[in-house]
């Protein structure tokens, strides 16, 4: 506490020790009853938070899959899919997955190449130099 930068002792100020008693006691109080809105200011704080909120929209009902209403077993597939931005995001998998097995790995470095400029303007380094290094390290220790 400060008491002893400010110089005061509280033992030695009798009347610290009747504010302190008083305050305890006000503190007891307001914990036996803990102050409750009143039901028009609930009331009030209720009207205008409904006023505030955007009035619902009607929801369209679902379709009905299983009757047969609506389409077939196509229609069927593609709500299983997630529908058409499914099948979209399916498609273009797949055919980044031919691309990539018919460009084959190695040229995946030319493609990307061509995307972002020439491997020495992104500032490639290579870390492992050109000779085994495994076979290096296997000399020194025999």
């Amino acid at each position: 506490m400060d008491d002893k930068i400010a110089g005061a002792d509280p033992r030695m100020n009798p009347q610290m020790d009747v504010q302190a008693d008083l305050l305890a006691a006000t503190f007891a109080a307001a914990r036996q009853s803990p102050p409750e809105p009143s039901a028009d200011f609930m009331a009030r704080i209720l009207a205008e938070g409904l006023a505030q909120q955007p009035p619902a929209r009607a929801v369209a009902p679902a379709h009905d899959l299983g009757s047969g209403v609506g389409g077939g077993v196509l229609a069927q597939l593609l709500a299983m899919l997630g529908g058409w931005r499914g099948i979209g995001g399916m498609a273009t998998a797949a055919l980044t997955g031919v691309w990539i097995g018919f460009a084959g790995m190695g040229q995946l470095g030319d493609i990307a190449a061509g995307y972002l400029g020439t491997a020495d303007a992104l500032g490639t380094v290579d870390l492992l130099p050109d000779t085994d290094v495994l076979a290096m390290m296997l000399d020194q220790e025999g």
